[in-house]
Order: C-alpha cells, then structure tokens, then sequence
C-alpha cells in the first residue's frame, strides 16, 4: 500500500504534466471584442500617464490598478476566466481608491460600495449646472461599477470545486473556454465604466485640451459618435 506522501506527490506529477500540455496549446485567438478589450486597456494606460493628468489620476493604489486590469485580459488570452473577474474586480477595488486620493474622499480600505459612494457624491457636488447630461452619465457608470463589482464578487463566494484530487482543481481551472465570449463582454462593460470615472474626473483637464486630439484617443475604443458624445460633454 502506498503511503499518502507517494499519492500526493502522483497527483502533482499528474497537474504537472496537464499543466505542461496546457502551456503548450495557443492562446485563445484575438477576436473582434478581446480586441476592444485591449484598446480600451490601451486608453486608460495612455490616460493615466499623461502628465497633465496626473493630478486627477496619480496616487499610492494607480498603478495596482491599471497592472491588475491588463493581468485580467492576460488571463483572458489564456481561458483563465475565474482569475480574468476576479483580478478585474481587485483592480475596480484599486481604482475607486486611487481616484478617491487625489480628490481627498475619505475611503475605507475594506469597503467598496461606500467608497464608490463617498467618491460620487463628491464629484457630482462639483458639476455645474449645465453639465446635468455628464453628471446623469456619471452616476450610471458608478451605479454600473457596483453592479460590475458586486457580480464578480459573488463568484469568489460561490468558487468550490467537487473533486479534491489535485488534478481535478487542475483541470476545472484548465478548460473554462466555453464562457469566454460572456466575459468578454462583462470585462468590456466594466472598462467602459472606468473609462467614463476617468472622463469625467478628468474633465477640467479635457477642457483645455485640443478637441480633435481628445477624440482621436477616445475613438480608439468607442465608436466615432459615443467618441463625440464624450468630447461634447468635455466642453460644456
């Protein structure tokens, strides 16, 4: 009878060895949508290291923030769709942090939801009056980082997994493929948000900025009349 230390070690040659296999395969293709999803990595990266925006933008959790949204397209490319939401959703946590600091919105380290709150009723103080349309798009992108945050977070408390044998942890987190397209989606509505959060924090920049230049960047993303919605609303 062989001892349990023999069957351990087994188990991880076994997870070694599909490990290896996996490695081996190609990444999943790059599709129209997993195309977005980089473009719109590709912006908010630009965004955050423009000088001028620094201001709006730089603080001790910014740079977690935008490392952990390109790990979670990472793990996307490779069918990693559990790790791909659930480092998304750490990075939300990250950025509604990040953009909490530089304005001076007390945050709770713990706390998401009264974070994105405390950050919004903030920002929303501030419009003036005649930007009621970028405040409206605000608060549905706040009320929408919630809703993003909240179903990613309801997988981390519903992860569980039948087969105890290590191989078997191996091979479920392995062959994830058949919702890729699903989290696609879901990863892209959650950029979209951050993308409007970074807009509109950074509006009084925007302002000032070269109208043809701003929609030139944005339509890298969004579509040319999404692109010219933004910049308008910039301008008020």
């Amino acid at each position: 009878m062989s001892s349990p230390y023999e069957w351990v070690r087994k188990q991880f040659l076994q997870s070694e060895d599909e490990f290896k296999h996996y490695l081996e395969r190609q990444v999943v293709p790059q599709t129209s949508d997993l195309k977005k999803v980089y473009q719109r990595l590709y912006v908010i990266f630009l965004f955050y290291h423009r000088p001028e925006l620094q201001k709006y933008l730089k603080s001790n959790y910014s740079d977690a923030a935008v490392s952990l949204m390109f790990d979670s397209y990472i793990a996307l490319r490779t069918s990693q769709l559990t790790a791909s939401v659930l480092t998304l959703r750490a990075s939300l946590d990250q950025a509604i942090k990040g953009w909490c600091e530089p304005l001076e919105v007390p945050f709770d380290s713990t706390r998401f939801k009264q974070n994105r709150l405390e950050l919004t009723k903030k920002v929303c103080t501030s419009f003036k009056s005649s930007s009621n349309l970028l405040r409206s798009k605000f608060q549905s992108a706040s009320d929408d980082l919630q809703n993003d945050f909240t179903e990613a977070s309801q997988l981390t408390h519903h992860l569980g997994v039948s087969n105890y044998e290590a191989s078997g942890y191996l091979s479920e987190a392995l062959n994830q493929s058949n919702n890729l397209s699903e989290t696609v989606r879901f990863v892209l509505h959650a950029l979209e948000n951050v993308l409007t959060f970074i807009i509109t924090l950074c509006r009084e920049s925007f302002q000032v900025w070269d109208s043809s230049e701003l929609l030139k960047i944005l339509q890298i993303t969004f579509s040319s009349t999404k692109s010219k919605t933004f910049v308008k609303l910039c301008k008020q």
